[in-house]
C-alpha cells in the first residue's frame, strides 16, 4: 500500500485495493495500522464525501524510501 501510494500520489480506498491486488475484508486493517504508526492519513474527498482519501503522510514517505534503500529498488 506505502508503494502505491509513494508512486501515485492520493488515492481512494478502491484504488489502492485494486493496485494492491487485496480483498475488501484486509483493506481496513492495513489502513488502521498504517495510520496508527502515523504512515498514512485518511481525508475526506471534497466531491462526494463517501469517498475516502488515503495520503502518504511525510514519515511514511520517509520509512517507504528507506525500505526501498535496504532493498536497493
Amino acid at each position: 500500500m506505502l508503494e502505491a501510494l509513494y508512486s501515485k500520489g492520493d488515492l481512494t480506498v478502491g484504488e489502492v485495493r485494486e493496485k494492491i491486488l487485496s480483498s475488501v475484508g484486509t483493506i481496513p486493517v492495513i489502513v488502521n495500522n498504517l495510520v496508527g504508526r502515523g504512515y498514512v492519513e485518511r481525508l475526506a474527498d471534497q466531491k462526494d464525501k463517501r469517498l475516502c482519501i488515503l495520503h502518504l503522510t511525510e514519515e511514511g514517505g520517509v520509512s517507504f524510501s528507506r525500505r526501498l534503500q535496504r532493498t536497493g529498488r
